[in-house]
């Protein structure tokens, strides 16, 4: 969906498409989704898993912006592209270098921590440290 808007062929159905769903009930329940870029989850011979998964962080770019107006605008949340997929600490990813392992979990976790950290939800402070 990336470069797509509501009712542009290959929209419906498409990531964006769900996500955007996602922002719209957030908003609706009055709070504010916050937007992590996945691991590249599908690894194919014949594609460019990084472009694939760039085009991910392009979407996130793009609904972020596009629903900036909202009570409830979502927010940009971990990355979760850059830090497994492009990871250079293969350590943190099981051995079919796409799944994280026990460690990569724990850096998942960190991750949400650095994002979540101090963020007001009802009447509690979020308090976390990676």
């Amino acid at each position: 969906g990336l470069g797509l808007s509501s009712g542009d062929m290959g929209y419906a159905g498409s990531y964006k498409d769900s996500m955007q769903v996602i922002i719209n009930a957030a908003n609706a329940a009055g709070v504010t989704a916050i937007l992590s870029t996945p691991i590249q989850f599908a690894v194919d011979s014949d594609m460019d898993m990084f472009a694939e998964g760039l085009a991910y962080q392009g979407v996130i770019d793009e609904l972020i912006t596009e629903n900036s107006m909202l009570a409830n605008p979502p927010v940009e949340g971990p990355d979760f592209y850059t830090v497994y997929t492009l990871a250079a600490d293969t350590t943190i990813l099981l051995d079919d270098q796409i799944h994280p392992n026990s460690p990569g979990y724990v850096r998942m976790a960190d991750e949400w921590c650095n994002v979540l950290n101090g963020e007001l939800v009802g009447s509690t402070t979020l308090n976390c440290a990676p």
